[in-house]
């Protein structure tokens, strides 16, 4: 049975072992790194302070399937065959000694197997090495790379290939951890489906997740407000049949919405339309999923300041009852202020993701009840 190491945005490990235990069957999840940060609302998220989190993000599974079986996952952005780890790493240069030791102690016949079973067998491979830091070190990832290649060679006599490389061997120090393991994906699956990109364009690995939990079912309204790229409607296709309305303020952001649906076959209604007074029947949508402006490459914090309020109340408007909205923004303290304000709109879960140094919050909202009055709740002991 092989050992894989899937990274994913840090925050989405829960739906990453959903994945792998749905679409890998006789799978069986190892250990993530680590298990946190899955938190909610009412235990763990100030709404009103900055996110801060350790590095995470890895979720180490046994398969013992074709190989070809774990490039399916969309909850990740990499898929590698681990072939070694190793504890108790220095900080100090005498580390590099180590990690090249170690390279060399690495057996990778399992793992170069495994990439054989998906790309075919390599006769006198080249192999590059990439590297990742995390901690304090006074080494950096080109020198664990230099001595990570070199251990390789020592053993394995391998030719180094920068670009036309046969292998990519990753080395993953974490503190005093090193880790070995060889890349199966060809790309990272981050940058699947979309052919045409703007500014703040969504990860199309925390697009999927985002989908995932509006709990997608056949032939619903499904409606992204600000849609950009299209990045969400390319993944919530890949769930079944549905409805899809989307719109964005913005003509560029819908022509590239429109090539990426085109590129991929995928059928939308595309508008262009101002998410604050959205063309839609009240109680019309099912399931709703926005990746929200956040003030820093799309928008500002007083665009959204004028943004966010009359948007939750479109969406109050137009879910229906028990209708879920998923919602993504670096305005943590703003939007939840937001919802909180609207008595039938309930959190029922939040929890940080990790997207480029930052911590935005997934919110995920449902419509209780109708819109009553504010009045009518206080009575009611809201």
């Amino acid at each position: 049975m092989a050992r894989y190491c899937a990274t994913a945005v840090g925050g989405l490990e829960r739906i990453v072992r959903s994945e792998i235990a749905e679409r890998l069957p006789g799978s069986h999840i190892v250990f993530t790194e680590p298990d946190c940060l899955n938190v909610s609302r009412e235990t763990s998220v100030r709404l009103d302070e900055p996110a801060t989190a350790p590095e995470w993000g890895r979720t180490y599974f046994d398969y013992d399937g074709p190989p070809t079986d774990v490039l399916s996952l969309r909850s990740v952005e990499n898929v590698f065959a681990a072939a070694g780890q190793f504890e108790g790493l220095p900080a100090n240069k005498s580390a590099l000694a180590l990690i090249r030791s170690f390279a060399a102690s690495c057996d990778l016949a399992e793992a170069t197997a495994v990439h054989a079973a998906i790309y075919g067998p390599r006769a006198d491979p080249s192999f590059r090495c990439t590297s990742k830091r995390t901690g304090q070190h006074v080494y950096g990832s080109m020198d664990i790379m230099a001595a990570a290649g070199a251990g390789v060679q020592d053993r394995y006599g391998w030719t180094v290939d920068l670009e036309g490389y046969d292998y990519d061997i990753h080395v993953d120090v974490t503190g005093d951890r090193l880790t070995v393991a060889l890349r199966l994906t060809p790309e990272t699956l981050r940058h699947r489906g979309r052919v045409a990109h703007v500014a703040a364009s969504l990860n199309p690995t925390l697009g999927y997740a985002m989908c995932v939990l509006t709990d997608p079912q056949p032939d619903e309204v499904f409606v992204d407000p600000t849609c950009g790229a299209g990045t969400v409607l390319l993944e919530r296709a890949a769930f079944g049949p549905v409805r899809m309305i989307a719109g964005d303020l913005f003509t560029k952001p819908i022509e590239a919405a429109q090539q990426n649906l085109r590129e991929n076959n995928v059928q939308a209604h595309l508008l262009r339309w101002d998410a604050r007074k959205l063309p839609l029947a009240p109680d019309s949508v099912d399931k709703l999923c926005a990746n929200l402006p956040w003030g820093r490459r799309a928008g500002s914090h007083l665009v959204n300041k004028h943004l966010y309020p009359p948007l939750v109340r479109e969406i109050a408007r137009v879910l229906r009852v028990g209708g879920l909205a998923v919602l993504l923004s670096l305005e943590k303290r703003m939007l939840g202020d937001c919802l909180e304000r609207h008595g039938w709109l309930r959190i029922t879960d939040c929890f940080v993701v990790s997207v480029g140094g930052l911590k935005p919050v997934v919110f995920v909202v449902r419509k209780w009840r109708g819109q009553e009055r504010p009045d009518e709740r206080q009575e009611a002991g809201s």
